[in-house]
């Protein structure tokens, strides 16, 4: 499920506050992707994801989530995010985020003609 939010926020026709907020959301439940990264994807499609998505949560700034989350979202959740709170949340996923890519880039194969399954074609979601 995370890997396909970070997924997601490698879409070039998306800047999506959602996808930030549910990778908060599963941040703190605990998900990580990385076993699933470093069995599925080649070590090089991983280092040329990583500067775009964390570019993409950089740019997810309040105003957008002002406009496309806040709306959609339980008040009293609503009420909790303001600005500062925002820029919290998208420092923290934009962490979590780099150490799961940085640790897949670690542990992943660079050539995919071991017994991993990897692939260029398997997205983010290991699909």
């Amino acid at each position: 499920m995370a890997g396909g939010k970070v997924n997601a926020l490698l879409s070039e026709n998306r800047s999506v506050p959602r996808g930030v907020y549910d990778l908060s959301e599963l941040i703190r439940n605990g998900a990580d992707p990385t076993e699933l990264w470093i069995r599925r994807i080649r070590r090089q499609v991983l280092e040329r994801n990583r500067p775009a998505i964390m570019a993409k949560i950089e740019i997810i700034d309040f105003a957008m989530a002002a406009a496309e989350l806040l709306p959609y979202i339980a008040p009293e959740i609503r009420q909790s995010i303001d600005e500062a709170r925002w820029d919290a949340i998208r420092l923290d996923v934009a962490h979590h985020v780099e150490q799961w890519m940085d640790s897949a880039i670690t542990g992943a194969n660079g050539s995919g003609e071991d017994d991993h399954v990897q692939t260029t074609e398997i997205d983010l979601a290991g699909r």
